[in-house]
């Protein structure tokens, strides 16, 4: 035990006692912060006042260097205290809350206090800050332009209203694009800006003040050396002969030119005309490697805004000029843009474009620029389909150059390796692009040109190929037609189907497409290998899953002996399966079966029979979830519209009537569901009277949660007599579920 006398230390309480619980317990003191004294924690000195930006901001009466009572203080208030302190962690939290105080003060407020506050540490010497800004600087920026946004000439005579003054955001910007000191700054600045220009598209006015002739402009001027960033009015300014500084030109055009891909999209054809493709065509061919790089992104992404003459007279020049670039980084970037150019040339210019460019590409010195090209294959090959190839499924015109560059890139498939080659990497690419490939060139040169390639592909090392190939093996059928997809693709299935599973899974989740292409008259033979793909799945009840959607789909187009003797006793195992997720799906596919047998009106009784016929059993099995999927059935097809009366009386009602008194909860709640449904449909006969009693009577509430309120039809229709008397006999169980429980 503590002794109560003794006293408190006194090394911090200048030795005097003090109640702690007076402290922590007493409402009616208030929290202060106290502020370090001494300002010398930041030898960097702060910026001018906020001249610079044409305004003016008075800070409220500084009371950093006191006790600040917070409880009185409004937001506004307490932004400005941090923003006033001179270390870095107080202007980081100003940072930090410009964004939330937007919410507590007016517009007035906002532009006087708010903007300058946004400004001033927008350029903050500390980096924290800085990106602390940047990332909160959309929300903020978006904010003033929704409620004070800046008068453009065409609202020059508009009534007088809060505004921001024109283009206030652009010198921050530029500063942020320019940072080449974190890579993190530029890249949310540019979705910032891009954020901003898809907000001002609709402003057609505003969004050339603002993006046109204050951002890009300005980057323009100072990429060609006619302007400079002044950081002590915080302007762009004219440049003075003494002060050119060629390292910050260098990256306002990079910065410049980066922004033309986010911007295109908002600008439409005629600006990018008349403002993107001049900036393009003065820095192409730039000494600095990485400007010219920007230079080709930029081009790839302005290809598509512009008309067929600009295209053709003054941006394809340059893009064959830089696909010959010395440095392979420009090279590589350029190429990047290639799918996109054959989109809007004519065929003729397409192929020898495609033709040069791979022709010296293929053996570039650079590996990069070779697996680019090797990943590009397949969507150039792609590009001369035919426009209407989907329902006429023609084939195209591929340069021979691209074909045989794209085939060769199986050379490197191995059946057997120890180790990783770079090239593998080639052999994916063939593996994933040959269905294009195959289709565009036409199933006439499967013989000749694809199939020895393919069967080698076909039994590759790697098991990243072989799955590839096994998800688009029903594609190949398909293109092949069915008579060569039987000769020579029946083998590749057999052998996939005994693979790995990331191979077999491929194959399996296109099994009903795959069976559809093979010719009608041979589907009998190979539907029995379901069953044994069935049988080989019993511990992955995921491959199982997939099976029965598969089966799903063969119902559609099996025929009735067909679907009857393999695909109904794969449902009936599924329906016992030990998931749960296969037992319902089967479920729904046997309803799905069901309905299919309402379009033989001659063999109905004979299929229900059948079916039926091998789901009774599973009334009487031990596991309670087989009766519970039994009720599913019934509630499948009882639910379905196609099922007449007689049917039901005559097929469903006498086993679902003998689990009224389940000694389980949960088949007599899916037993109670069933019987509202009936009410429900009007399927009603007199035993099932004394059901619905006994399950309104029932203890369990959920169970007569479906049928309370629920009464027979007083004059429900009359069945035929072959159904009135199968309900009249139902069958009573050989023994009780609760013997064969205790049993």
């Amino acid at each position: 035990m503590l002794d109560a006398d003794l006293d408190l230390p006194t090394s911090t309480l200048l030795d005097e006692r003090q109640e702690w619980n007076d402290i922590f317990l007493n409402d009616d003191q208030s929290i202060v912060i106290p502020f370090p004294q001494d300002d010398s924690v930041l030898d960097i000195p702060l910026q001018p006042p906020l001249a610079g930006f044409g305004m003016s901001f008075t800070a409220p009466v500084s009371r950093v260097n006191t006790m600040v009572p917070l409880n009185d203080a409004t937001p506004l208030e307490i932004l400005c205290e941090y923003a006033s302190g001179t270390s870095p962690s107080f202007r980081l939290m100003a940072a930090r809350q410009l964004k939330p105080v937007l919410d507590h003060c007016t517009v007035e407020e906002a532009i006087e206090i708010v903007l300058p506050l946004f400004l001033e540490l927008a350029l903050d010497p500390d980096a924290g800050v800085r990106e602390c800004i940047v990332k909160d600087s959309c929300a903020i920026i978006q904010y003033f332009y929704a409620h004070a946004p800046p008068l453009t000439p065409d609202t020059a005579d508009a009534p007088p209203r809060p505004a921001i003054p024109p283009a206030i955001f652009s010198f921050p910007w530029i500063e942020w694009l320019s940072d080449d000191n974190n890579s993190t700054m530029p890249a949310f600045c540019q979705q910032t800006v891009m954020t901003i220009a898809a907000d001002l598209a609709a402003r057609p006015a505003l969004l050339d003040q603002e993006m046109v002739h204050g951002l890009l402009h300005d980057l323009f001027a100072l990429a060609k050396g006619d302007k400079q960033r002044d950081a002590t009015t915080r302007k762009i300014i004219d440049t003075r002969p003494d002060a050119v500084d060629a390292g910050d030109a260098h990256l306002a055009k990079a910065a410049c030119l980066s922004m033309i891909p986010m911007l295109c999209p908002y600008f439409g054809s005629d600006r990018c005309m008349q403002y993107c493709v001049p900036i393009i065509e003065t820095f192409y061919s730039d000494p600095a490697f990485y400007v010219r790089k920007e230079a080709a992104q930029a081009l790839g992404s302005v290809l598509a805004h512009v008309n067929p003459d600009v295209l053709r007279l003054q941006l394809i020049p340059l893009y064959e000029q830089l696909s010959n670039d010395t440095t392979w980084h420009v090279r590589n970037t350029n190429l990047l843009a290639l799918p996109t150019l054959c989109d809007l040339v004519p065929h003729d210019e397409k192929t020898r474009l495609v033709t040069d460019i791979v022709s010296r590409l293929k053996n570039d010195k650079s590996p990069q620029v070779q697996f680019t090209l090797a990943e590009l294959s397949g969507a150039l090959i792609a590009k001369f389909l035919p426009a209407d190839w989907e329902n006429t499924m023609e084939p195209g015109e591929v340069p021979e150059t691209l074909l045989d560059f794209f085939l060769s890139l199986s050379a490197y498939s191995r059946p057997s390796a120890d180790r990783h080659l770079p090239e593998d990497e080639y052999v994916l690419l063939c593996s994933f692009n040959f269905p294009a490939a195959l289709v565009t060139a036409g199933a006439a040169v499967w013989e000749t040109r694809f199939k020895e390639i393919y069967m080698r592909l076909a039994k590759d090392h790697q098991v990243r190929v072989r799955s590839s190939l096994a998800h688009s093996l029903h594609e190949i059928a398909r293109i092949i037609g069915p008579m060569r997809a039987e000769r020579d693709l029946i083998h590749i299935f057999a052998l996939y189907l005994m693979d790995m599973n990331q191979v077999k899974e491929g194959v399996l989740r296109h099994l009903a497409d795959f069976m559809h292409c093979l010719p009608a008259s041979s589907r009998d033979e190979y539907l029995p290998v379901l069953k044994e793909i069935w049988e080989g799945i019993t511990h992955h009840y995921q491959f199982r899953e997939i099976v029965i959607d598969q089966l799903s789909r063969l119902v559609a187009f099996c025929t009735l002996d067909q679907a009857v003797e393999h695909l109904l006793p794969l449902l009936v195992m599924a329906v016992q399966d030990d998931v749960a997720i296969v037992r319902k799906n089967g479920s729904q596919v046997i309803a799905q079966l069901v309905q299919t047998f309402q379009h033989h009106h001659d063999r109905f009784d004979i299929l229900v029979s059948t079916l039926m016929g091998r789901l009774h059993p599973l009334t009487a099995s031990l596991k309670y979830h087989h009766r519970l999927i039994y009720i599913t059935i019934c509630h499948h097809m009882i639910a379905s519209t196609t099922i007449s009366m007689d049917a039901c009386v005559k097929w469903i009602l006498p086993h679902l009537m003998s689990l009224e008194k389940d000694p389980v909860v949960n088949v007599r709640i899916a037993l109670s569901s069933c019987i509202s449904l009936l009410l429900d449909k009007s399927y009603w006969e007199e035993p099932m009277t004394a059901v619905l009693k006994r399950l309104q009577e029932d203890p369990d509430e959920d169970v007569r949660f479906h049928v309370n309120g629920k009464n027979a039809p007083s004059a429900p229709p009359t069945p035929t007599k072959t159904a009135q008397a199968t309900l009249s006999q139902l069958p009573s169980p050989p023994y009780s579920l609760e013997e064969k429980i205790a049993a």
